[in-house]
């Protein structure tokens, strides 16, 4: 009776075996241990090169066939695991009780999209892909992407237009999905905006800035002549709008919308105001500068016809300053909405010429003391004229 045994120090385990010799004859004393080829794979059952495979203690790399070899490994109950791009695909519990081949079939995929809209029409735009292990993949005005080899689990995604930069699709999606599903579809859809006065006429020029809630992505637009501001392509999300008056820093709107196609209709309140700018002979001033200003804020600029009238239809506010310039006269008041104001300016036309308090004052200084002199010439020529009549008249 012979006994062997060895000590397979990376198991950390000692191994024997017991047989009967008779002498003379030949004999073999079999250990228990054994040589496992592991064949990764990937999903679809491709050899994957390169990935990290640890049975137990034992840990080796597949090669170009996608095997590895472990030798010497004792009879026992074992995890086999594999890693690609150092995150885990597959784990699996073995019982080695003799020499095995083993196929590992990983959490491997090849990722192939197309870009679509909700049509399934396709669309060409730049995109940034981020696989779970932290790689990243960019490409410009595609209408997809194929990429392989990604390891299962949270792959970030974002589909940018390619034009303007703006984002129209951005997700974090597991990696299988991705994989089954061959399109993306990007809910997308131009977002339409109509600004304008309750009484229909559209705004122009009104600055609308644009949020994304979901991604931070913060555009601006502004409205034509019909009220209109159209932003192309944009993604069903929940937005911050946020509409400014013309040139100026007052806001008329402000809420945030979840957009799914939607128009979004502005309104806001208006007023008219008519301001008329009459001479210091309650005569028409014609081609006066007039300026309406909320606070410190410009809300219009207009001049005067023939009837020295201008008129403003403007945001409604409480009140108004309305400043008139014509030459070198310059009138301030205040005004409220939807009335009408007269505006008396510092000047005159006097048989024709225009002549502003300035120079009315100028020419009265000057002909003031000869019409002062003239009246003193009359009073003495009327009172001598009286003395006279009275001497004679004696």
């Amino acid at each position: 009776k012979v006994s062997a045994e060895s000590i397979i120090e990376a198991f950390n385990k000692t191994v024997d075996v017991v047989g009967v010799f008779k002498p003379g004859e030949e004999s073999y004393l079999v250990l228990p241990v054994h040589s496992i080829r592991v064949i990764v794979k990937d999903s679809y059952g491709k050899s994957l090169r390169g990935a990290y495979v640890k049975l137990g203690p034992l840990s080796g790399e597949s090669g170009e066939d996608g095997s590895v070899i472990f030798s010497g490994v004792p009879q026992g109950v074992y995890e086999l695991e594999v890693d690609w791009l150092k995150i885990p695909v597959y784990s699996k519990k073995i019982n080695i009780s003799e020499p095995l081949v083993l196929e590992a079939r990983t959490n491997v995929y090849d990722i192939s999209l197309t870009f679509v809209d909700r049509e399934g029409d396709r669309i060409y735009a730049d995109y940034v892909f981020i696989d779970p292990s932290g790689r990243v993949f960019r490409g410009e005005f595609r209408d997809g992407f194929k990429i392989m080899d990604i390891p299962d689990g949270l792959c970030n995604i974002t589909v940018l237009d390619h034009d303007s930069g703006k984002i129209l699709y951005k997700s974090l999606t597991q990696t299988y999905k991705l994989a089954e599903s061959g399109k993306l579809v990007l809910m997308v859809e131009d977002m339409v905006f109509r600004v304008e006065f309750l009484g229909g006429r559209p705004l122009e020029k009104a600055r609308i800035i644009i949020v994304d809630l979901e991604t931070g992505q913060r555009l601006e637009t502004y409205t034509g002549r019909d009220g209109r501001a159209v932003l192309e392509k944009a993604r069903y999300s929940n937005y911050k709008i946020i509409v400014y008056y013309p040139y100026t820093g007052i806001p008329i709107y402000s809420s945030e919308t979840g957009f799914t196609g939607q128009e979004i209709y502005v309104r806001v309140r208006e007023a008219v105001v008519t301001v008329r700018v009459i001479d210091l002979l309650g005569k028409p001033v014609e081609g006066a500068e007039t300026s309406i200003y909320y606070m410190e804020t410009p809300l219009g600029k207009g001049y005067t016809d023939s009837t020295g009238k201008a008129e403003f239809v403007i945001l409604e506010r409480p009140q108004y300053r309305i400043v008139v310039k014509h030459g070198s006269s310059q009138e301030t008041i205040i005004a409220e909405p939807n009335k009408n104001v007269e505006v008396k300016i510092g000047e005159a036309n006097i048989m024709g010429v225009k002549l502003d308090i300035g120079e009315i004052m100028s020419i009265l200084y000057t002909i003031l003391p000869i019409i002062v002199t003239v009246i003193c010439v009359v009073i003495v020529f009327k009172l001598v004229s009286k003395l006279v009549k009275a001497r004679w008249g004696e």
